[in-house]
């Protein structure tokens, strides 16, 4: 037997030894006192002894039964958990409300989704009783969904206000995971388990698309939801803000560099696809407390039909004299507000540079004294397309905002100073050892982007073996180079994924510099679907020139860009060093895989963001109040970031690391409805019973109904106490044997 309030009792039941104890203490025997009539009173007493023990114990039991009514009255015993005395059985109910992104949406009256879902919550567990011993479990669905409360617990108070608590959230919903939870908890069977959905169910919080979990656990469980959203709604969001190329500040002098290109990806969804509209983009760059730098606006132009785009801007470059000595800066993009708030901003952190510092591995090259272009080696037109300036040292070349050395490759010492690079490119990879290549992935995964050429004397190529252990990759390579006999074009055909090409700057005019270059010689390069991002192709179809982001050794860890040219930069592999694509593709590859290296991409709520080498701890920053913290190890947080913000990311002794920003869900942000046949459909597949909060719908659950509002303590258990109370009155008088004589 379980009890509303076990406390009271457990302590009124306690109280069952007090009448005991009275009853004992007061039968304690006295020194006899001999006096004349004694004789005659201890006669009587021996003829009454039976008679008398007889109503002690009676009364006994009857005042120790009071105190047990009284007990149980106050603890209030669940009788209705068994179906006691006809009553319904207790339920148990799990009850999930949808708190991710797409619960941000206004509704016709101004409140968000969230909040009239929350009200519908909170009156559903208001019409359980706690006297029938009904329980309720609450899990929030913004992903990855977590218990709220959980195991189901009696205290339905507590789980109101829970309840009403619950706050919006910036991550997809995560339906899947949250019904695998409550398999999870609800052991072998579900029996009389009952599954409460509160959500509009668009399309980002419900993929249809997706396949249902199956779950023998709940094959008994009944589920029940609230009717899906039917008011369309329009929504525009900003998936993600990008510099393309790093910030580079010199510290000498005040004035401003170059425009920095920008890149930023909205898309939209819900009403109005189908006309044609502006969306105006605010780009700013300021410091981390927030002081505005630079400005510029864009007008995004949408076709009809179009859902996602990508538009590419200027930002004007702040001065060192505005920037002070701030090092790290945020690019935020942000558009006008719409029916949901929460995607209309994203951010991008981005590390000041003073200069980029770019490394080549390889021999000095003995033909290039003899000053014709065809003595020119990999590593000499690699140097004068980034630096075309000398320094006092021959291995080392100066532009204004890069610098490059030479390092022989064979002298392992000098391959340490790779831990500071920004860019590493390998003409030679022949010649690099098991260290050296071990150098390689080190500023691979510390952000560093990384150009892999072939050598341009090699007979076999065993070297690839060293770059595939680099970053765990799935490519594959010919032993030996391959020579066209007609000289191959270069394709402007690509496969890139969205938003990850780093000739993004070059698209306008890439077509009319890639027709004069061909090649004569390349080193074939294949892999599985996926396994590499194809930057440029041959008129044969074969890769020139790919990129990937291979995996950096660590969970979480975001490395850098990894490249591949299939051809050697020499005049005997091709008559790229000689064309006017050789200069801006070089410049471009160096710049945009930096940026999109070290500086990177932010990460997005739901997940656990990757954290530089060392970082112990998230601070978050710009927060008005309750400034979150999150611990990290292993490279990643060690919990999922549901909410968007901007955090410092901490090391051991509280110095600041990098800057770690969290931006919404974007693909939760659909607000596309999503028709009530198809969610029944999607849960039918669970084999679940299912139901509709708004009237049945798929066999059989009972949708919660008011309960009515039932005292806290039990009341026939007090009518019986209170019987009881006058029974005793009456005993304690009658077994007492006094009387008042009538006068």
């Amino acid at each position: 037997m379980s009890f509303l309030n076990p406390l009271l009792a457990a302590v009124g039941l306690g109280c069952i030894a007090l009448p005991i104890l009275i009853h004992i203490l007061m039968r304690r025997r006295r020194k006899p006192v001999a006096w004349g009539a004694m004789k005659f009173l201890e006669e009587a007493f021996r003829r009454q002894r039976k008679r008398t023990r007889f109503e002690q114990l009676l009364l006994l039991a009857a005042r120790c039964l009071l105190v047990a009514a009284l007990a149980l009255a106050l603890g209030r015993p669940l009788l209705g958990a068994a179906g006691v005395l006809g009553r319904k059985p207790a339920r148990t109910v799990y009850l999930l409300v949808d708190n991710s992104i797409a619960a941000g949406v206004s509704g016709a009256s101004g409140g968000t989704a969230l909040s009239a879902q929350k009200s519908r919550g909170v009156e559903l567990i208001q019409s359980l009783s706690a006297a029938r011993g009904d329980r309720v479990a609450v899990l929030s669905l913004a992903g990855p969904a977590q218990a709220v409360i959980l195991p189901a617990a009696s205290d339905l108070a507590a789980a109101a206000e829970l309840v009403k608590g619950l706050e919006q959230e910036d991550s997809r919903a995560d339906l899947r995971g949250a019904l695998e939870i409550v398999a999870s908890a609800g052991g072998d069977s579900a029996k009389g388990t009952e599954i409460i959905v509160l959500s509009e169910f668009r399309a980002g919080s419900f993929d249809v698309r997706a396949a249902a979990p199956t779950l023998p656990s709940l094959r008994e469980a009944q589920v029940a939801f609230a009717p899906a959203a039917e008011t369309p709604v329009a929504n525009t969001g900003v998936r993600s803000v990008e510099l393309l190329q790093p910030l580079v500040m010199s510290a000498q002098g005040t004035g401003a560099g170059a425009p920095l290109p920008v890149r930023v990806m909205l898309a939209r969804s819900g009403a109005g696809l189908e006309r044609e509209s502006n969306t105006p983009v605010e780009i700013t760059l300021s410091t981390v407390a927030g002081q505005e730098l630079t400005k510029a606006t864009l007008d995004v132009a949408w076709t009809s039909g179009q859902e996602q785009t990508t538009a590419l801007g200027l930002l004007p470059s702040p001065t060192r004299e505005a920037a002070g000595t701030a090092e790290s800066f945020l690019v935020t993009a942000r558009i006008p507000g719409d029916s949901l708030t929460r995607d209309d901003a994203a951010i991008s952190p981005v590390r000041a540079r003073a200069r980029l510092d770019v490394f080549i591995l390889a021999q000095a090259s003995t033909r290039a004294g003899e000053g014709r272009i065809d003595s020119y080696g990999p590593a000499e037109w690699l140097s004068l397309c980034l630096a075309p300036q000398a320094d006092d040292s021959e291995r080392r070349r100066l532009d204004a905002d890069i610098r490059v050395t030479l390092l022989d490759p064979t002298i392992t010492p000098q391959l340490a100073a790779l831990a500071e690079a920004d860019a590493v490119m390998v003409p030679r990879p022949d010649l690099l050892d098991a260290t050296g290549w071990a150098r390689v992935k080190d500023a691979l995964a510390a952000g560093a982007f990384v150009l892999i050429s072939p050598p341009p004397d090699a007979a076999l190529h065993l070297w690839t073996d060293g770059l595939k252990d680099v970053g765990s990759l799935k490519w594959e390579f010919a032993r030996e180079a391959t020579s066209h006999a007609t000289p191959l074009k270069v394709s402007p055909e690509r496969t890139m994924n969205e938003g990850s090409d780093p000739l993004a700057l070059l698209a306008g005019e890439l077509e009319e510099l890639v027709k004069p270059v061909t090649v004569t010689r390349t080193l074939a390069v294949s892999g599985p679907r996926g396994a590499f991002d194809t930057v440029l192709s041959l008129s044969d179809g074969s890769p020139l020139l790919i990129t990937a982001r291979p995996d950096s050794g660590s969970e979480g860890s975001r490395g850098g860009v990894l490249a591949f040219l299939s051809t050697v930069i020499d005049l005997r592999w091709s008559d790229l060093p000689t064309k006017p694509l050789m200069l801006p593709l070089v410049q471009e590859l160096v710049r945009q895989g930096v940026g999109s290296g070290r500086d990177g991409a932010a990460s997005t709520a739901g997940q656990r963001p990757a954290m530089p080498r060392g970082c112990v701890e998230l601070i978050e920053l710009r927060a008005t109040e309750n400034a979150r913290s999150i611990s990290a190890s292993a490279g990643a947080t060690e919990q999922s970031v549901r909410r968007a913000g901007v955090f410092a990311a901490k090391g051991p002794a509280g110095e600041t690391l990098a800057l770690v920003a969290v931006n919404p869900d974007g693909a939760g942000a659909d607000v596309e409805s999503v028709a009530n046949d198809e969610v029944t459909r999607w849960f039918t597949q669970t084999g679940m019973t299912v139901s509709s909060l708004g009237g049945q719908t798929g066999g059989g659950a009972e949708p919660l109904t008011n309960a009515p509002r039932e005292l806290p303590v039990s009341l026939p258990l007090l009518v019986f106490a209170a019987l009881l109370g006058v029974c005793e009155m009456f005993m304690a008088r009658a077994f007492s044997h006094a009387s008042v004589p009538k006068t």
